[in-house]
């Protein structure tokens, strides 16, 4: 079978590695700025005349671009992203290690400005995290649709890898491509340091409109039978619901929110299944849904904060260090210098396998994000035994 996985914790026979091949830092759009704070758009183009002079100035930076790359208002220099570099391939051998086949996509350059009829945009933005794009259910692959428009051709690197798999008799399927028009973001949505946030983020009010359905693969979670997505800065209603309306009878899915989440993006960093049970979770971000979990019988373990604080850049999170990779119910993967995680993992019972990714962090995302698991070994299963329970919860919320 090529390709076949329903969960995020059974035994990983085959998994797609990122690349940093021809890497950028993707350029400002709407939905791209709602991750920054004031100091973040004060530097890189925010305010109304800045904003203006930057994007002007845009396509004047591109060779800086190419020499050095802005992200946020730091510089990631050529050697930190030869260090990436090493990284991602340190991460592809400890899992050929383990016994796993190891796939990476396509080397594109992702400095090339492009034109739709319907956006201009000075530069794309990196393969690192194939976890964003793709996601598995079954012997099916879903190709997600993004809202970035510098992440409007990110499946190009993976077409194909998802090709070959298509040949191989796997399913696939391409989630309607959204046109990232003006009319799909929400005009001068507030920062992340505005006051306004915390009120928008308790009434899920995001930067999206629903104008078209949007999601990246990253903001769902596979639990089985139950699969479990966040609206977000990249995922709206449309894009929930036409998850639902794909998945079908099969599955249930249920959306889940972290109302204290200022920048909610991608789940995987604020809670992370590693076994029937047993759900890390962010202590900053309790999920509201959580007597879900805890009426089926799972065990919700706060993660601790990273040993190195804040990521450098300045859309980064201090919690990427829960951002792991299950290799099986019993191995995990988890960065170097996060002593404190490891610590958690290895009283949990798991074999932690240490490695190096904190260059990595700068590109994305860490583990979870920088691999997406083709292929693991087992079935669909229900972990959540009490259905009717389980449903009436999701529809008072």
């Amino acid at each position: 079978m090529a390709v076949n996985s329903y969960n995020e914790w059974d035994s990983l026979e085959e998994v797609i590695v990122g690349s940093l091949e021809g890497a950028t830092q993707p350029a400002p759009c709407p939905a791209y700025r709602a991750l920054w704070r004031s100091d973040d758009e004060i530097f890189c183009g925010g305010g109304n005349f800045l904003r203006r002079f930057f994007e002007r100035m845009y396509g004047r930076l591109r060779g800086a671009y190419k020499r050095g790359m802005f992200f946020g208002p730091l510089t990631i220099t050529p050697a930190q992203l030869a260090a990436a570099k090493r990284e991602a391939d340190g991460l592809q051998r400890a899992l050929e290690q383990e016994g796993c086949i190891v796939k990476r996509p396509d080397a594109l350059d992702h400095t090339k400005p492009f034109t739709t009829p319907d956006f201009h945009i000075e530069t794309g933005n990196t393969a690192s995290c194939p976890r964003d794009v793709l996601i598995v259910f079954g012997d099916e692959i879903v190709e997600a649709t993004m809202c970035w428009r510098s992440r409007f051709f990110d499946y190009r690197a993976y077409r194909n890898l998802v090709k070959d798999y298509h040949r191989r008799g796997a399913r696939w399927t391409c989630a309607p491509k959204p046109l990232m028009a003006d009319n799909l973001y929400v005009e001068d949505y507030p920062l992340k340091d505005d006051p306004r946030r915390p009120g928008l983020m308790q009434r899920h009010q995001h930067v999206l409109t629903e104008a078209e359905p949007c999601f990246d693969a990253a903001d769902i979670m596979r639990m089985g039978k139950d699969v479990f997505i966040q609206k977000s800065l990249v995922t709206n209603n449309s894009g929930i619901e036409w998850v639902r309306s794909h998945l079908g009878s099969d599955y249930r899915l249920h959306t889940v929110h972290f109302p204290d989440d200022l920048s909610p993006v991608h789940i995987d960093a604020t809670m992370s299944p590693l076994r029937p049970g047993l759900v890390i979770t962010n202590p900053e971000r309790p999920c509201a849904e959580a007597e879900l979990f805890r009426r089926n019988g799972w065990r919700l373990q706060d993660a601790p904060p990273s040993d190195n604080g804040r990521q450098q850049t300045g859309t980064g999170s201090m919690w990427l260090s829960m951002n792991v990779l299950s290799i099986d119910d019993r191995r995990v993967c988890v960065e170097a210098t996060e002593k404190s995680t490891a610590r958690l993992f290895e009283d949990l019972g798991f074999k932690v396998i240490s490695l190096p990714f904190r260059n990595f962090y700068e590109y994305g995302g860490a583990f979870h994000c920088a691999t997406l698991d083709v292929r693991r070994r087992g079935g669909l299963q229900c972990y959540f035994p009490h259905e009717e329970e389980t449903a009436e919860l999701f529809r008072r919320n």
